[in-house]
């Protein structure tokens, strides 16, 4: 609720939060299935907006899709949305396949929610690893998107080398932008780039096609982006296929 949130309005927001909390710990204990959660409106908007998502944008259709995935399939609803978000919220319940509470089979020391995170930090790492060796337009890439939801200001950019690159090539600013003053850096941040946008898959993707195009200009390659390929699949996000492939690393 504060992420982006001005000094001024900090106070307010954050105790309109922790109402929300208090009524979202209150309800939930009554929750027995999906159909029950999707009911409650007001709990589904906290939970998204926990999640850095705009409830205005999420339809209870669309979450009842996504509840009734089968995670472990890599091919399910939610696991090849472009926004890994959804899965991690359907993963954080203990539904069965009926849409009731069950009781989970333990999987090690982990909860569900805690090993998918675990298993998409795999991917993501394995993947810039691999295509970085390639190409580091798209370790760069791949990093700047999986940094991207721990961005809160201009500052956050320009703390982490990598980050202040994707920036400033993004937006064609020479390197000489580096040597600036922080604070005349975080304006010409500001100025070009909106940190809201940052949590909008749509708009973060957009963002990194644009550095992916940008990066091989700069560095004179005139064949398709190859960072632009990884990120957009075949379906405008990781293609399934490289995932995959990754995937099979930790069975070997």
């Amino acid at each position: 609720k504060t992420k982006f949130a001005g000094a001024t309005e900090q106070p307010a927001l954050r105790a309109q939060a922790e109402k929300d909390a208090v009524y979202y710990q209150n309800a939930i204990a009554d929750v027995g299935s999906v159909a029950e959660l999707l009911k409650d409106r007001k709990m589904i908007d906290i939970l998204l907006v926990s999640k850095g998502l705009d409830p205005a944008k999420v339809t209870t259709d669309y979450l009842r899709k996504i509840f009734s995935s089968d995670l472990t399939d890599a091919r399910s609803f939610a696991d090849t949305e472009k926004d890994p978000r959804f899965a991690e919220i359907a993963a954080s319940f203990n539904f069965d396949r009926q849409g009731n509470v069950a009781r989970l089979e333990k999987i090690g020391p982990q909860k569900r929610d805690q090993l998918l995170e675990t298993q998409n930090n795999y991917l993501q790492q394995n993947l810039e690893s691999q295509q970085g060796d390639a190409n580091p337009g798209v370790r760069l890439a791949l990093y700047f998107q999986r940094k991207a939801g721990d961005i809160t200001s201009a500052y956050d950019i320009l703390a982490d080398k990598a980050l202040a690159e994707v920036f400033r090539t993004t937006y064609g600013l020479p390197d000489s932008v580096g040597s600036m003053g922080v604070d005349q850096q975080a304006k010409v941040v500001e100025k070009y780039l909106n940190l809201k946008d940052l949590t909008d898959a749509t708009k973060l993707e957009k963002l990194l096609n644009r550095f992916s195009v940008m990066y091989d200009l700069k560095n004179g390659s005139s064949k398709v982006s190859p960072a632009l390929a990884i990120l957009q699949g075949s379906e405008g996000s990781i293609g399934q296929d490289a995932l995959m492939s990754i995937a099979q690393l930790g069975k070997r």
